[in-house]
């Protein structure tokens, strides 16, 4: 029997931790519990997540900072590769992901003496009596424990008063740390309470504290430095892990509490906002306020930042931010101990899980939300091959190196948006079948590089190949020819596109000529309807004339639709050939389309315009006039030309006179940019004018003015240097961190 008995423990010992998801099914269809598409799809995909508590947002921070901190603290998670989940309760029910409306209204001064400090014995009060409210450490822990959410980040636990025993004021953050296998990282107790006896009554309760530091010694919230020593220290997230882990395997039912010493770099002022908190304490006690428990804590806090001018405030952001760092930390190790057997599904290595950066969607923590931008057309594995230097390849192997990865112009469009800070980007895209081996590792790739593949469709065909691009560079990174195996791309025409755009609304809508003639049509028409505005990236030149069709639906027309084309040369000659030598694109003999072009006032003095300010191929290679007999059809074309520069022309004409370069007819404006220099950098062009577009679209995206001159002087410089970070990569789309705040903040700013 006792034989059989240690069998079964060992044997369940290796199962792992039971995630109670009988339970969390039960909550969530009774409405008790509303969880986020983006923390439901952790969940199920086995990505690490960090739960974050509120009762810092209503209660703990002024407006100021508890508006914006919250969205701080989920960028930083997800800058570390994981998830953040806010845990709340709005109007009743209990919320696991929160939208950026949502923590702007727990946030809101008005109405905040209506919302509760919500602690676990108080969510079903909360429940029944609809209300609103931050969740303290012990209703956060609840929470998370019943979503199967093992690491939780947040300030300081509460614990043992000063004088507690006259006022038996014990938070019951401690009573839940002993009952909640939840693993809590935090600066330790908050520097108010009683530390020993806070210590003491977590021994009592048989709950573990490590101090993350080389010392024992317990942090103390606003210093390192409590006089008193955890059993245990830990310096590693990886140490950390294994402990959680640990812990799990053994089933144990206590919570661990991490505490992390406050920065060194706030340490200095830490041990000054120590000295008021003893302050603040010997003045309630000669008051007699230490007598009322909890009612103290309000004052304390008030005083203690009246007496250090508010620096309390900045350090206690500041560890905060400190602890949730190492909560993501732990949580992507623990996720990597814990075992392949979820987050291998979608193809990753502990090591690609180490690696991985999450990107919030669109100011929400939560709903696969609403897009502000898709970006709809091809991704692909892209397998690229390039000879040694010096090496002449001729009907013959030869030696070099041979790189694979995902790729494809949508998805290169919408990495590089992402990357500039657009939030939520939609990537719609086709894959192969179920049989096709690459479909899984295409996901696996767009996962890994932090985009959402909610877009992401399979196609019926199980035996249908996933899109392929194979390219042969020279030596020097020029590309001399390939194969694109795009045929997946068409199973387009069976999906719902319009009903999906028309779902989420998004402002911009960005499409790459991999669609059919059809599907462009379609997504044509219903960004017109809705208002989007339509970014049109060529993709080849045989591919490019796909759009003409739908030009010749639209019409041409004295206000310009919200249509923005970005060709090379090359695409804009092959666009003019279709445009003049066959009959169903002659887009010239289709009304009003004269009549549109005679009011661009293109005349002779424009035209010396053009040849004075601007390059001479603009006018001797045609630019020009093939430009113009599109712009009937559209707002704006950026026409790319490698080595020689760009030019924009646009039907925008009305401010030039303030916007130096530019020449102006008083409708239609051009200006000439010339190429940044590329002398010395080993050039890689796989991917570069893909990059130079996910920028243009990034800042449409962020409030750029299609018809504001001055917003294009900004946006071309920022659009070149990121294709430049690019040229300077070996990845499709290279590191533009530099550059996000240029993208975002500068272009909201135009309009001041």
């Amino acid at each position: 029997m006792s034989a059989f008995r240690s069998r079964t423990v060992l044997s369940s010992l290796r199962r792992g931790p039971i995630v109670y998801t009988r339970t969390l099914s039960s909550v969530t269809s009774k409405g008790l519990l509303e969880i986020s598409d983006e923390v439901q799809d952790a969940l199920q995909q086995g990505l690490p997540i960090v739960t974050l508590e509120s009762a810092i947002i209503t209660h703990g921070l002024p407006f100021s900072s508890a508006s914006t901190l919250p969205t701080e603290l989920e960028n930083l998670a997800r800058n570390l590769g994981v998830i953040p989940a806010h845990v709340a309760l709005l109007h009743g029910k209990i919320k696991l992901g929160l939208s950026q409306s949502e923590l702007t209204e727990l946030a809101d001064p008005q109405g905040a003496k209506q919302r509760w400090k919500v602690g676990s014995r108080d969510l079903a009060g909360a429940i029944s009596q609809r209300v609103s409210g931050g969740t303290t450490v012990s209703a956060t822990m609840t929470i998370s424990h019943l979503a199967g959410i093992k690491i939780f980040a947040t300030g300081g636990i509460g614990g043992v008063h000063r004088g507690a025993q006259t006022t038996m004021d014990i938070s019951s953050d401690l009573t839940e740390l002993g009952k909640t296998p939840v693993a809590v990282v935090c600066a330790g107790a908050k520097s108010i309470l009683d530390i020993g006896l806070t210590l003491e009554y977590l021994e009592t309760l048989g709950v573990p504290v490590v101090t993350v530091s080389e010392e024992k010694e317990f942090p103390a919230f606003y210093t390192a430095h409590s006089g008193f020593k955890a059993p245990m220290n830990c310096s590693t997230a990886h140490g950390c892990a294994e402990m959680i882990h640990a812990s799990d395997r053994l089933k144990l039912n206590t919570g661990i509490v991490f505490g992390v010493p406050i920065p060194k770099a706030h340490a200095e002022s830490g041990q000054m906002i120590q000295e008021a908190v003893q302050q603040a304490v010997d003045e309630s006690i000669q008051l007699g306020l230490h007598r009322r428990g909890k009612e103290v804590t309000p004052w304390l806090l008030a005083k203690i930042a009246d007496l250090t001018a508010g620096r309390s405030v900045t350090a206690n952001i500041a560890l905060i931010r400190n602890n949730v760092a190492m909560a993501a930390k732990i949580a992507k190790e623990y996720q990597v101990i814990k075992g392949p057997p979820r987050y291998a599904k979608l193809g990753l290595t502990s090591h690609d899980l180490r690696d991985m950066k999450l990107h919030r969607p669109v100011g929400t923590a939560t709903e696969k939300s609403k897009s502000r931008l898709f970006v709809i057309g091809g991704s692909a594995i892209d397998i690229t091959s390039q000879p040694h230097k010096d090496v002449h390849v001729a009907s013959t192997t030869a030696p070099g190196k041979v790189k694979i990865s995902a790729g494809g112009v949508a998805l290169n469009l919408a990495r590089t948006a992402s990357a500039l800070g657009v939030q939520d980007v939609k990537l719609v895209s086709m894959m192969g079948g179920k049989k096709c081996p690459l479909a899984s590792m295409l996901k696996s790739e767009i996962t890994k590089v932090g985009l959402r593949t909610d877009g992401l469709y399979e196609s019926d065909d199980e035996s249908a190949r996933t899109a392929v691009v194979s390219m042969f560079l020279d030596s020097q990174g020029n590309l001399t020819q390939g194969v694109a195996d795009m045929a997946c791309l068409e199973g387009f025409e069976g999906r719902q596109l319009p009903h999906i755009i028309r779902k989420d609304n998004p402002k911009v809508v960005c499409i790459d000529a991999n669609l059919s003639t059809r599907t462009i049509q379609a997504v044509l028409n219903e960004c017109h309807k809705i208002g989007s505005v339509v970014v049109f990236e060529p993709t080849s030149a045989f591919k490019s004339v796909k759009i003409l069709p739908s030009l010749l639906q639209l019409n041409a027309s004295p206000t310009p639709p919200n249509l923005l084309m970005l060709p090379n040369h090359i695409e804009l000659e092959a666009l003019n050939h279709a445009i003049s030598s066959d009959q169903d694109h002659h887009l010239t003999s289709s009304t009003g389309w004269f009549d549109v072009l005679s009011s661009f006032g293109l005349d002779e003095r424009f035209r010396e315009g053009v040849k004075r300010k601007l390059p001479s191929w603009v006018t001797e290679l045609g630019t020009l006039q093939m430009a113009t007999k599109l712009l009937p059809f559209l707002k704006v074309l950026v026409i790319k030309k490698d080595k020689d520069g760009l030019v924009v022309i646009g039907r925008m004409g009305s401010q030039s006179a303030l916007t130096p370069g530019w020449v102006s007819s008083g409708q239609v404006a051009i200006k000439h940019w010339s190429a940044p220099s590329i002398e010395g950098i080993n050039v890689n062009v796989t991917g570069a004018g893909d990059t130079f577009g996910g920028a243009i679209i990034s800042g449409i995206t962020n409030d750029f003015d299609l018809e504001n001159l001055s917003d294009w002087d900004k946006l071309i410089p920022i659009a070149q240097s990121a294709a430049l970070q690019t040229l300077k990569s070996e990845d499709a789309v290279g590191c533009l961190d530099s550059l996000k705040d240029l993208i975002t903040q500068p272009i909201q700013k135009f309009k001041k």
